[in-house]
């Protein structure tokens, strides 16, 4: 390969991390517009990002001692439709 084709070669590459570049800083926006949406929606909902795993928590133990009960109630036999 010769100079001026190595140069042309060098120029494309160029180009097309160029191209790459501009993708990916899109890509980002996009994302960050994405994650500022999602947290608007979460704080909209009363919480936010830091305590949401400790309320994600919170509803999990809830649910487990609903069923607990449910099951409670199912294994003696007081359980009717009206109730679940």
């Amino acid at each position: 390969m010769n100079s001026e084709e190595k140069l042309k070669s060098l120029k494309k590459e160029l180009e097309r991390l160029k191209s790459d570049k501009i993708r990916k800083e899109e890509q980002l926006n996009n994302l960050r517009q994405k994650r500022d949406d999602i947290i608007s929606q979460i704080t909209e909902l009363g919480y936010t990002p830091e305590n949401l795993s400790d309320e994600i928590n919170k509803l999990k133990e809830e649910i487990d001692s609903q069923l607990d009960e449910i099951e409670s109630k199912l294994s003696k036999g007081i359980v009717n439709e009206r109730q679940i």
